[in-house]
């Protein structure tokens, strides 16, 4: 099983290092984090870094908390501010899985908080000639995203997700996407409002309060900056409910890009929602997908 982590590059651009068993990783800020050459006195330097101990002195109980530590890195994965992890290429681009697969599937173990700071950037973006790849944040408890996705592709943009099985916060994120491209969020109960962002109680990276069942607030601002790209957006809660919560007029941008809701309950409207377009523009919205039969209001 993987852990944390996996870098897949495609195309030719960014630095990438293959690690046995960790897939193929480009994380590269001011001072790198993956050196050029990984060799036994390389390893052996960072185990030393990480617990004090030389690793010619290590007693069995201490090798063994080593060789389980890739799976204690996993339940906390954090993009710090300067890091850029690139899987970028002139014709395509690679995929970046940064706490989980898709959708919390896949061979990469889950997470339980996923962060990714403002000031990192995470890059999947193609040429002018290229088609963009695929992005993933995710965690199974908490994910905090306020950093930079590139997904950009002249014949194509790239397949985001940025996802929190319990709790997303996308303030701060900056996301460049293009025509074809689509970003995917992925939380428990969800509240579209005006002027407003989910709340996570932390103290620093990953000492958080799990929030059990917890809302995700989603500010139309926000969403009409990745529409605006021409790229289209998925919000879609497995077994949670969607409610459209605030007096004001949200504006679509008349382009490309469309909207899809999937809710595994119901779907509804406060008083004095006013949605508009002054060009054609697709909102698709799908409810009871759980099963439960829930319905529009």
């Amino acid at each position: 099983m993987r852990h944390g982590l996996v870098v897949t590059a495609i195309g030719d651009k960014g630095l990438s290092q293959s690690l046995p068993g960790l897939g193929r990783v480009g994380l590269q800020g001011e001072n790198p984090l993956i050196l050029p050459t990984v060799d036994y006195q390389a390893v052996a330097s960072v185990v030393g870094d990480w617990t004090g101990i030389p690793v010619g002195r290590m007693a069995r109980n201490e090798i063994e908390t080593i060789l389980n530590i890739g799976k204690l890195l996993g339940e906390r994965v954090g993009l710090q501010a300067g890091s850029v992890t690139s899987a970028s290429g002139d014709a395509q681009g690679g995929t970046v899985l940064v706490g989980g697969g898709y959708q919390g599937h896949g061979e990469v173990q889950n997470s339980s908080y996923t962060q990714a700071d403002r000031g990192s950037v995470v890059d999947v973006s193609a040429g002018a000639q290229g088609k963009a790849g695929t992005a993933v944040l995710w965690s199974d408890g908490v994910t905090r995203a306020a950093g930079t996705i590139k997904a950009t592709g002249g014949l194509s943009g790239g397949q985001v997700e940025v996802s929190g099985k319990k709790l997303l916060n996308i303030k701060g994120l900056d996301l460049r996407n293009s025509k074809g491209g689509n970003l995917l969020l992925d939380p428990g109960d969800v509240t579209i409002c005006y002027l407003c962002t989910s709340t996570v109680t932390d103290d620093g990276f990953g000492t958080y309060t799990s929030p059990g069942a917890a809302t995700t607030f989603l500010d139309i601002q926000d969403l009409d900056g990745y529409l605006s790209g021409n790229s289209s957006v998925t919000i879609t809660t497995t077994t949670g409910a969607v409610a459209f919560n605030f007096a004001a007029t949200w504006s679509l941008p008349g382009s490309s890009s469309s909207m899809t809701v999937n809710a595994g309950a119901g779907i509804s409207f406060s008083n004095g929602v006013n949605i508009s377009s002054s060009s054609p523009f697709n909102i698709t919205l799908n409810a009871g997908t759980a099963g439960d039969r829930k319905r529009v209001v």
